[in-house]
């Protein structure tokens, strides 16, 4: 009887650890089953994106000023999302004093990264914060008529072709993104901007800076993007 009770002890003490194996394997395969129809709930998952500002452009179209922006940008399945952008600011604008005109067209770029908030939930896009570089090498044209000289009183016109400037800046973004069907999504953003350094001519300040706007220490702006999924 005693031997039989040893036995079936040491029946059990063998085959424990290949029960416990299987639970281990079975519990790894379940997980890696549950990662992957995650995986295919996000279908932006592991992706670029591309987009463009539709805001801009009309700006460009209808006012004294704007830009044409493109933006390149790698989804992770993490939250964290690295954006690349780069644009051509335009302006051709007319002072209200006198006959001054500012025109430019130049290129800017951005580099940084955002946070997605939404990673976790079940929202169909992105609410996220971020940060961006930007900088642009531009140069403007200034025609100006009947200026008074401040020495002589007499008047005399200015035109300057090609005078050559650059700004650094940072932009604190904020911006929400909705998924509308299959690829395409719409979003917009908020940017607060920094003036970092500013290269500036022997004229003075220039009175538009591409990607940056209305030359400030600090200035305000947005986009309203749209965004395909490659």
């Amino acid at each position: 009887m005693r031997l039989r009770i040893l036995r079936f002890i040491l029946v059990l003490f063998l085959i424990s650890p290949v029960g416990f194996a299987q639970k281990v394997r079975t519990s790894v395969a379940v997980q890696q089953e549950r990662d992957s129809l995650v995986q295919a709930k996000t279908p932006l998952a592991k992706r670029f994106s591309v987009g463009v500002d539709a805001c801009g452009a009309l700006m460009a179209a209808a006012t004294s000023w704007g830009q044409y922006e493109a933006m390149l940008r790698l989804d992770f399945l993490s939250p964290f999302l690295p954006v690349v952008e780069a644009g051509l600011g335009v302006s051709n604008a007319k002072g209200e004093d006198a006959d001054l005109r500012f025109k430019t067209r130049s290129p800017y770029f951005r580099l940084g990264c955002d946070y997605n908030f939404s990673h976790r939930s079940s929202y169909p896009g992105r609410i996220f914060a971020g940060v961006r570089y930007a900088f642009s090498p531009f140069s403007f044209d200034v025609k100006a008529t009947d200026i008074a000289d401040p020495v002589y009183g007499t008047k005399q016109d200015v035109w300057l072709s090609g005078v050559t400037s650059s700004m650094h800046w940072l932009e604190l973004v904020a911006g929400l993104e909705t998924r509308i069907v299959g690829p395409l999504s719409l979003g917009w953003t908020f940017r607060y901007k920094f003036r970092l350094a500013e290269k500036v001519p022997h004229i003075g300040h220039a009175w538009y800076v591409p990607g940056y706007g209305r030359n400030d220490s600090h200035a305000m702006g947005g986009t309203f993007n749209v965004i395909i999924a490659l």
